[in-house]
């Protein structure tokens, strides 16, 4: 199965940056990690709460998002399942023109939403929506391959910030 972590590798995988994360925010989530290693909880959750402030308060869209499932991954680990799917919600919305990463984030929130009793239902219907934006990815990167006189991968400047059907 296409699990949380594997979902997480393949975040900016298509990307030419593999991380929009600017250096003030790698170096707090540095901070983190080194915190969740030495088991020190409270300085964690001051990180995740200051990584946000930081990012919301000077970060872009993108950078935000990828905070956010950089986050939530931490934070399912920290055993907070509704704050992970917080955070997972606002990355897939902040990531409304970026399908591939939204369909990654949706994913993601898919699995949490499968750890959850009673929402089963919920993730299954999640993983349906993120395998509809990856399924209108390749519809739209076949006919730009396909179009006469187009040359090479042309998919995001052919369905930019359109929707899936």
């Amino acid at each position: 199965m296409f699990d949380i972590d594997t979902a997480l590798e393949c975040l900016n995988k298509f990307d030419s940056k593999d991380s929009y994360l600017g250096p003030t925010i790698e170096k707090l989530f540095a901070g983190l990690h080194t915190a969740i290693v030495k088991k020190d909880l409270r300085t964690a959750w001051d990180l995740v709460d200051r990584i946000q402030e930081v990012c919301y308060q000077y970060g872009v869209v993108t950078e935000c998002a990828e905070a956010d499932v950089k986050l939530s991954r931490i934070v399912l680990d920290l055993g907070d399942l509704e704050r992970t799917e917080e955070l997972l919600e606002g990355a897939s919305g902040r990531y409304s023109s970026f399908r591939h990463q939204q369909g990654i984030a949706i994913w993601m929130l898919g699995c949490v939403l499968w750890q959850i009793p009673g929402r089963e239902n919920d993730a299954i219907v999640t993983w349906r929506e993120s395998i509809r934006i990856f399924q209108f990815i390749l519809k739209c990167q076949f006919a730009a391959e396909s179009a006469p006189g187009i040359r090479g991968n042309t998919a995001p400047v052919i369905f930019g910030n359109a929707a899936p059907p």
